[in-house]
């Protein structure tokens, strides 16, 4: 059986605009073809919020979140059987819509 290499922390694990989060990881060496699957979840995975599955790129948006929540998130590969590694946690985001996240850095003036 062949496994996949759990994924990779990004340096940005994730980009927060209104009401979206873009989720970012490494591919930690996996060779095509893999997929990841990722979710996002406002309780820590106790229920998931959103889910998306056979990604094979290394990036996800999340849209139509809600404005000051704390999103959780985390990915899987999922090699060429089907076979999930263990979810890596990409942190939590808990400033979506702010004014920061939209580029507006008190420029309003401008």
């Amino acid at each position: 059986m062949t496994y996949a290499y759990q994924p990779e922390l990004s340096i940005t694990p994730a980009l927060a605009t209104e009401n979206s989060i873009t989720a970012y990881w490494g591919d930690s060496r996996n060779p095509a073809p893999i997929k990841y699957n990722a979710q996002i979840s406002t309780n820590n995975f106790a229920t998931v919020l959103q889910s998306s599955s056979n990604i094979f790129g290394l990036q996800v948006p999340f849209a139509g979140l809600s404005s000051n929540t704390t999103h959780y998130l985390r990915v899987e590969a999922v090699n060429i059987n089907n076979v999930p590694t263990v979810w890596t946690n990409l942190g939590t985001r808990g400033d979506i819509g702010s004014r920061a996240d939209l580029g507006n850095h008190g420029d309003d003036h401008l």
